[in-house]
């Protein structure tokens, strides 16, 4: 039976943007096809009473969830998100992260699409996808005095913006030609779509390099394009 990886969507809301200013207030992330959004919040835990900036099990948690990832997805989490909680990280003693393949969706945006923005509201507007909640300075601030409902509210829209990444993931899938090789993952064959692994894969032509030719697929699920091995010239 072929694998399943275990490709984990994610978002991190923090205080501030910068690690030494801030701190990290919630975490969301979920299993890419399954239903379930699962989160972590500072208010979880017995030393916020004692201590609302300590993120340190908001940290050990998401740290735990990098690492048990085969593929990250993210949005603006190579610029944000993952240099966040690696500083954490550090700050807290818990050593580095692991280094998954990840998938950056606002990268995907950026460089193979044109739109005036890359934001994950933007992009999803721009794509149709499910609705990013809005989230104001003055929630923010509240959350960061410990405001019971507006900590609540960061916490819904961590979890709505996972949700929305996955809708936008799912659309940009077909133009994501650096995506991990999920045939690999999977342990299929040499024809499976790199993109999503599946075997439901049309011959479509074929790739003439300078040296080399490559028989040409298209994935009839996720609709992208790859090549397989080089073709023998007889």
């Amino acid at each position: 039976m072929p694998n399943k990886p275990r490709v984990i969507l994610f978002d991190l809301e923090s205080s501030n943007l910068n690690a030494e200013m801030g701190y990290i207030l919630c975490g969301a992330y979920k299993i890419l096809g399954e239903k379930k959004v699962n989160y972590v919040s500072i208010n979880q835990f017995k030393r916020y009473r004692k201590d609302p900036t300590n993120d340190i099990e908001v940290v050990k948690v998401m740290k735990n969830v990098i690492e048990s990832a085969d593929i990250l997805v993210g949005h603006y989490s190579t610029r944000f998100d993952l240099p966040l909680l690696q500083s954490k990280a550090l700050v807290h003693n818990l050593g580095a992260l692991p280094r998954p393949p990840h998938v950056d969706t606002w990268r995907v945006s950026k460089y193979r699409l044109k739109l005036r923005y890359n934001s994950l509201a933007n992009l999803s507007k721009f794509l149709k996808c499910e609705n990013k909640t809005v989230l104001h300075w003055d929630i923010w601030s509240k959350a960061q005095a410990m405001d019971g409902n507006s900590i609540k509210y960061v916490i819904d829209h961590c979890i709505q913006d996972v949700i929305v990444l996955e809708d936008v993931y799912n659309k940009l899938l077909p133009i994501i030609d650096t995506h991990p090789s999920m045939a690999i993952l999977r342990g299929g064959s040499k024809h499976d779509c790199n993109t999503c692994g599946s075997s439901n894969v049309q011959r479509r032509g074929r790739h003439v390099a300078l040296k080399t030719i490559k028989q040409r697929f298209q994935c009839k699920d996720c609709g992208s394009w790859f090549t397989g091995p080089t073709l023998k010239i007889s």
